[in-house]
Order: structure tokens, then C-alpha cells, then sequence
């Protein structure tokens, strides 16, 4: 889109023991208190680093109720703690077969086999468990890294998305959506929403504030200035070319793509008044984005979103270019501390609203790509 200057691994934890147990649906009999005490002991031994007792507990665990999944894949569980993964993958491939079987069992056993190099194999279990457990994040979501891992980014965004629609606050998806669009290097004002709601998700982690520079760069290589105007190249669904003609590349039961109405025309109208994207000029045209977006009432015409709405709470708390400068921690720090040092107590008094007022993902307030267009 243009504007002329005149018009414009996965790594699981060891299982919640306490919460396997109390999941009578999955098993056929009720385990013996026995059985539970050791299984609690021999997970807290591992988790402790003391693999070798583990592993007695959970021989005793066998021996009160014998050929179970869950001693299987403490197991390989214990055998992965301790850096032995050849160790680990035939109690995997005992556990992942059984009746008992959780989701869990699959992904741990599809892990291991990819780290170990046997790629094939892991694409095969992940395939397999998604079969069985249809309703899987989890599963979704690795196979996405798995797809990931091999440059096949528009297949690992697929599964990320499916995988945020069995659970849509779950941040990792987020993150690895937001990174393969990026490496596809199309469309990616999706790859930002969903960057910036990851960051939101997980305000205070490093991945979080490291974001920020791969969300820079996104936007230093699409909006670009020259003396014709600026052009705007977030989305390919759609172009607008300097006499206002709209070329649409993609079918949308709206007039425009979500990515050109939605994305691209206010955050066009809004950059058009600088000369450069800077430190300054990105936080203003990303303020002055969002008070177009609410003026072409984009949520009337395609559907809430979620990260906008959430920039509205910020605005309407009186924090909105505290939360601009927050998103973007990580590459202007100089910006912030002027900010800080104009405006005393301001930052502080954003975190402790952040803390009190987190943005809102749930089931009935979704943000997947396939509701706006």
C-alpha cells in the first residue's frame, strides 16, 4: 500500500501427579494409595536431581500396580533429567501405546525422538497423537515447532493457529506464530498482533522484551518513506496504489482484507505525517494507528480484537504512551529514560496497573486470524 505525500522443547515438567490421579475417565481402576505415595516420592526425588532413587520408587510403584503408563514415562522422564535420552525413549515408546495414555505421552516420546535426530519418526508420533487426541494444543502446537525447525512456516502457522483454537491464551503459540509469519516475510501486521499479545501473555520474561527488535524490524521494512509519500506493505492480501485503486489478492467476506481495512490503511494515514520511522515516530504513528482504527470503527466491521481493545483500557487508564514505550523496552531504553526522567513515577504506576490489569484471551474473546476475514 501506498500513500502519496498529497493524499497520504516444548520442555514439559514432570506430570502433576496429584491432578493424573484424580482423572478417573482416563483409566479403568482406581490406583492404591500406596501406588500414589510412591509415585509423589519418586518425583520429587528426580526433580531433586536423585535419579537413581527415583527409579527405586517407581520399581515399588510397579510392583503395587504393575504395567501402568504413568511408571512408564516417569521413567524416561527420570532417564531425561539425567541427560540419558537413549535411556529414556523405550520406557516413551511403552507409555505413548498404552490405554492410559495422555497427550503428554506423545509429545514427550515425539521430543525425544527429534532431538535425537530421528525427525521422521517424531513427525510420525506427532501425527499419530493428534489422531488419537484431536482436541490436543499440545500436540499442535509441537508439531508447529516441528514444521518450524525446517523453515515450513506456512504449515507450522497452521498448527499454531489450530493449536490457539483448542486454547487461545496459550502464549508459546503466540510467540512461534508470530515468528514463522515473520519468516515468511508476508502479512506479518498478523505476526505483530500476535507478538505483541504474546508479550502481554508473558509481560515479564526476557523472550518478551526481546521480541520488541523483531517487531522493529517488521516495521523499519514496511513502512517506507521516500519523496513520493509512504508505502505501507504489511499485508499482501490487498495493495492501494497512489490514485486510490484498490487491487484485492484475496477473497474476504468484507469489501477489504482485514490486513488492508483493518491494518494497513490506518496505520498508512497515520504514518504519512513523518518524514522517517524513528524511536519517536514509530510511537506516534502507532498512537495515532489506533485512533484512526477507532475512528473507521474497524471492530464494527470486522469483529473485535482483542490486542486493540486492550490498547483502548491502556488509553482510557491514562497510560497509553507508557504502554508504547514498555512494548518496545527492549530496543529504546534511551527513549524511556527520558520518559522517566520528564515524567517521575509514570512507568511505575503503568506496571502496577499492568499487574492489576492483564489483557483478556479466553475462549469467547479469541484472537485467531480466520474470525476476521
Amino acid at each position: 500500500m501506498a500513500l502519496s505525500s498529497s493524499m497520504n522443547m516444548m520442555v514439559f515438567p514432570c506430570l502433576l501427579v496429584a491432578a493424573f490421579m484424580q482423572a478417573p475417565a482416563l483409566f479403568a481402576q482406581d490406583f492404591d494409595p500406596v501406588f500414589v505415595d510412591f509415585i509423589t516420592r519418586a518425583t520429587k526425588a528426580m526433580d531433586a536431581g536423585h535419579y537413581e532413587e527415583s527409579r527405586q520408587l517407581l520399581h515399588k510403584a510397579d510392583s503395587v500396580t504393575p504395567n501402568t503408563a504413568i511408571v512408564s514415562y516417569e521413567f524416561g522422564y527420570s532417564f531425561m533429567l539425567q541427560g540419558k535420552p537413549d535411556s529414556a525413549l523405550p520406557y516413551y515408546a511403552t507409555a505413548y501405546r498404552h490405554a492410559q495414555a495422555t497427550d503428554q505421552f506423545y509429545s514427550a516420546y515425539a521430543s525425544a525422538l527429534d532431538d535425537r535426530g530421528r525427525s521422521d519418526e517424531a513427525k510420525t508420533i506427532y501425527d499419530e497423537g493428534i489422531g488419537r487426541f484431536p482436541a490436543s494444543f499440545i500436540l499442535r502446537h509441537e508439531r508447529g515447532v516441528w514444521h518450524a525447525r525446517r523453515q515450513e512456516h506456512h504449515k507450522a502457522v497452521d498448527d499454531f493457529q489450530a493449536a490457539l483454537e483448542r486454547k487461545p491464551d496459550f502464549a508459546p503459540s503466540f510467540l512461534r506464530c508470530a515468528q514463522s509469519q515473520f519468516a515468511i516475510g508476508s502479512n506479518t501486521f498478523w505476526g505483530l498482533i500476535e507478538a505483541e499479545i504474546f508479550m502481554n501473555l508473558e509481560p515479564h520474561s526476557e523472550r518478551s522484551k526481546n521480541l520488541a527488535s523483531e517487531m522493529v524490524d517488521v516495521y523499519k521494512k514496511n513502512i517506507v518513506f521516500s519523496d513520493k509519500g509512504v508505502f505501507v506493505t504489511f499485508s499482501a492480501d490487498a495493495a492501494l496504489d497512489a490514485d486510490g485503486t484498490t487491487r484485492i489478492h484475496k477473497k474476504s467476506r468484507h469489501a477489504q482484507p482485514y490486513g488492508l481495512g483493518g491494518f494497513e490503511v490506518p496505520m498508512m494515514y497515520s504514518a504519512n505525517r513523518f518524514k522517517e520511522l524513528n524511536a519517536k515516530t514509530l510511537l506516534m504513528t502507532r498512537i495515532g494507528f489506533h485512533i484512526l482504527y477507532e475512528r473507521l470503527k474497524v471492530d464494527s466491521t470486522y469483529g473485535q480484537n482483542p490486542l486493540f481493545d486492550y490498547w483502548a483500557r491502556v488509553k482510557e487508564a491514562g497510560f497509553e504512551v507508557p504502554y508504547h514505550l514498555w512494548v518496545f523496552r527492549g530496543v529504546y531504553p534511551e527513549l524511556i529514560l527520558e520518559f522517566a526522567l520528564n515524567n517521575p513515577g509514570r512507568l511505575a504506576a503503568f506496571e502496577e496497573w499492568q499487574k492489576q490489569n492483564p489483557i483478556v484471551i479466553t475462549k469467547d474473546r479469541p484472537f485467531l486470524r480466520n474470525r476476521y476475514d
